[in-house]
């Protein structure tokens, strides 16, 4: 087998593991290597070994323990959720650009640089503005409008800004 080719088989196997990992799943190195044997070429033990000696390397979340003889491989939770996994409804999108919006009030005020930090944090998961400053004073009465009518509007904005 060509060098190249062995390269690709080796990225796929890498993928494929990696991908169960970061569902949360946990494998012992026999159960992976059935799984990969059952799902690409039939490799050995050794090999399986060593692409999860490089996953060890190249990803810092991954974790093996022993137990009873056995080498148990996961992913902890902490490490599996990435922005990239994060799943935001149109409701929760529009609650963010609220409260980013909100966030600029505190301009000035003792919190400005933790408010300044979360705002930041919010721009990667809703970019942009969908409101002005001046709209955030217009209405003080919060929870006493119905938005409701403009419900169709609200979800347009949102699909344009957000659009790649």
């Amino acid at each position: 087998m060509k060098e190249n080719q062995k390269e690709g088989e080796q990225a796929k196997r890498l993928i494929f593991m990696l991908s169960r990992f970061l569902r949360g799943m946990e494998y012992s190195t026999e159960q992976l290597n059935d799984l990969v044997n059952d799902n690409f070429s039939n490799v050995s033990t050794r090999t399986v070994q060593r692409d999860l000696k490089l996953l060890l390397e190249s990803f810092p979340g991954l974790e093996r323990t022993k137990r009873d003889r056995k080498v148990y491989w996961k992913i902890p939770r902490e490490f599996r959720n990435t922005t990239g996994t994060i799943r935001i409804e149109s409701s929760e999108l529009l609650s963010f650009y609220f409260l980013k919006a909100h966030l600029k009030t505190f301009a000035g005020t003792e919190i400005e640089k933790h408010t300044n930090e979360l705002t930041k944090k919010l721009e990667e998961l809703a970019p942009g503005d969908v409101y002005s400053e001046e709209s955030l004073f217009w209405d003080q009465n919060v929870g006493q409008f119905d938005y409701t009518q403009y419900d169709s509007t609200i979800r347009q904005v949102l699909k344009y800004n957000c659009a790649p």
